[in-house]
């Protein structure tokens, strides 16, 4: 079946002028909870627990959360998209890290 007749789940992310929460090391306070669910997080988006330390949490808890919703309704199309109604360059180094730890080569801005 091709894409024009397939069920995508999108999250959106709408940003104006503030980061994407707590740096991962700077949200996790060590407590089990909050082990439990990094450990979730980067288990749903294939990314060791290592390279999540430097990200910003938001971006891993909206874009796992596209993928959670996906699986719910049996799809394979999750996308995260992040709208700036700011200046667009806000954000977006914390934005293209994640991406980059996520295995992308290049990110560039389209403005």
């Amino acid at each position: 079946m091709g894409l024009e007749k397939s069920i995508a789940i999108v999250a959106i992310e709408g940003k104006a002028g503030e980061p994407f929460g707590k740096i991962v090391d700077k949200w996790f306070d060590g407590s089990a909870s909050k082990k439990v669910r990094l450990d979730s997080l980067c288990k749903t988006l294939s990314l060791p627990s290592d390279k999540a330390k430097s990200l910003r949490y938001q971006l891993l808890h909206r874009s796992a959360s596209a993928i959670y919703e996906a699986k719910r309704y049996r799809t394979d199309i999750a996308v995260i998209l992040v709208h700036s109604f700011g200046n667009p360059k806000d954000g977006f180094s914390d934005f293209a890290a994640f991406l980059r730890a996520l295995g992308a080569d290049e990110v560039t801005p389209e403005l």
